[in-house]
């Protein structure tokens, strides 16, 4: 007798095949069966009838990092039928890590990452992986962050890597992948990662390839230098030869717009010369990130101590608003000149000074405090000791889409929690496929959910997971193709989408019928995760 049935749904499968009418029987973590099972019997039996069963999406960038060791259920990624997470993302996550600088780390990651209560018991990869181990419940799989690995080895200084330093680097990178990473990933825009140069990344590409990971970006400019970024990263799969994944791929700031669509030729190119390229996107027009990606690089130098102290003192804060708001084009990724002011939102403090400025423009804030805009960005980040992140509204509808018809996009939320977060934390999955597909076509279901499941598990090098077929993990989604819709918006970003009817994670249920179970089946998803 099997465990579970979901008996009369539409399948799709995840390959990008159309849907067909079939039941599916599990038996424990596995699926046993797809097909006619009008004759088998089950513990359970879950009517599926006018509903889509697919596989349980997955999650391609997320900041789940922290909050799973706090929060473990996940409930609006679950609630959204993600029942992946790819953590470690833009290059700055929490292991591997050396005691002496958790500290620091704890701040700069404070904004990104949620500031827990929560002691920070591991160094290595494996160790950190074995706290998520069957403790969660979606599963997980983690990369490892340039960053971490720049701590790790040269702390704080803002400078480009030497060659003994590199190879140390490298050699901490191998062992992290043993360790159960599927990849590494780095963040162009932020400290340390920023600081690296050419020879650095291509080392810590090749070796990532070498190991059989992918790399992934966050490019070093997506507004007036977004193609050059591009390029740069293409220019870096070429030479180490590993795949290249694109985190959150958009352009911001209005004057760039018309570059889209040189940005997408320029990817399809390169697979056509033979490169893997994949990107995530989220279907929203507004990002979201720490505050204090706003300041120039060298406002970075030396930790978030020392940023603090520039924040204190008056000389440094003029020249860091001289070169926020220069106007023309920016060699950096400059927020404020990609949004302006009235475009940078807050999302989230940590102290009650400042509750009152959340939801509210940089602009906003600076007309309550009777400030300067510049100083109004500054001081909230001196006052909350850098804890602060923002929405920030700098794209285009019409690129949103341009994108979202791209054969190599996969979906995101990049979702970051907080007092009043980006919608797209309780909403990217549901939207995509209820504007996007049922009500603008500009997808089909099948290949939706194949750029939700198979696609990004096949990125992953995950053998088990993302295709509804026997042998596979039972991690399913189950849905109503006419309901299925985001509520969560800007005004009120925590509600719940509409239309997800149950989540399976690893052949247990872990939402029915709106219904979380708080079942912790999740694992750890990698080839070279041996816990078990």
């Amino acid at each position: 007798m099997l465990d579970l049935i979901l008996r009369n749904g539409t399948v799709f499968d995840g390959t990008g095949a159309e849907g067909v009418r079939a039941d599916v029987g599990i038996q424990r973590e596995r699926i046993l069966e797809v097909g006619d099972l009008s004759g088998a019997q089950a513990g359970r039996v879950l009517d599926c009838t006018g509903l889509y069963v697919t596989p349980g999406f997955i999650d391609m960038h997320t900041h789940s990092d922290l909050d799973l060791l706090v929060e473990p259920t996940a409930s609006a990624k679950i609630r959204m039928g993600v029942t992946l997470e790819l953590l470690g993302q833009d290059g700055l996550s929490v292991a591997p890590i050396k005691p002496e600088h958790v500290g620091q780390v704890r701040t700069q990651l404070g904004g990104l990452l949620g500031e827990h209560a929560l002691e920070w018991r591991w160094q290595r990869v494996g160790q950190y992986l074995t706290l998520l181990h069957r403790r969660t419940t979606p599963n997980v799989a983690y990369l490892v962050p340039h960053g971490a690995l720049r701590w790790w080895v040269i702390g704080f200084d803002a400078r480009p890597a030497l060659p003994r330093e590199i190879d140390a680097m490298c050699g901490l990178l191998r062992e992290s992948l043993e360790e159960g990473a599927v990849g590494t990933s780095t963040g162009l825009i932020y400290p340390p990662c920023m600081y690296a140069e050419r020879a650095e990344l291509v080392a810590l590409a090749t070796t990532t390839a070498k190991a059989g990971g992918f790399w992934v970006v966050h490019l070093r400019n997506e507004g007036d230098h977004c193609l050059e970024g591009l390029q740069e990263m293409l220019d870096l799969a070429r030479e180490s030869g590993c795949p290249l994944h694109i985190s959150h791929f958009k352009v911001t700031g209005k004057p760039n717009f018309a570059k889209a669509g040189r940005q997408v030729e320029m990817i399809l190119q390169a697979i056509r010369d033979g490169l893997q390229v994949t990107c995530d996107q989220y279907p929203y027009t507004a990002g979201s990130t720490v505050l204090s990606a706003a300041l120039p690089p060298w406002a970075h130098a030396g930790g978030p101590s020392e940023t603090l102290k520039r924040l204190a003192d008056p000389a440094e804060r003029a020249r860091m608003r001289a070169e926020m708001e220069a106007p023309g084009p920016s060699a950096w990724a400059g927020q404020v000149r990609a949004a302006g002011y009235d475009g940078i939102v807050i999302a989230t403090v940590v102290s009650e000074k400042n509750q009152d400025a959340v939801g509210k423009s940089i602009a906003e804030v600076a007309r309550l405090r009777g400030v300067e805009p510049g100083d109004a960005l500054f001081d909230l980040l001196r006052d909350e000791g850098m804890q602060v992140t923002m929405i920030v509204h700098h794209q285009s509808e019409e690129v949103v889409q341009q994108y979202i018809r791209q054969p190599f996009q996969t979906f995101c939320t990049d979702g970051i929690r907080g007092a009043k977060p980006h919608p797209r934390l309780h909403g990217t999955f549901p939207r995509a496929l209820g504007r996007y597909v049922r009500e603008l076509g500009l997808m089909s279901w099948a290949d939706a959910i194949h750029r939700m499941t198979g696609a990004p598990a096949k990125r992953l090098g995950l053998r088990d997971q993302g295709l509804v077929r026997v042998g596979m993990r039972g991690s399913i989604a189950v849905f109503d193709p006419a309901r299925i819709i985001d509520r969560a918006t800007y005004d009120d970003p925590k509600c719940d989408p509409e239309g997800i009817r149950f989540v399976l994670v690893n052949g247990q249920i872990a939402l029915e019928d709106g219904r979380e179970t708080g079942v912790l089946a999740g694992r750890v998803c990698s080839q070279t995760w041996h816990a078990d």
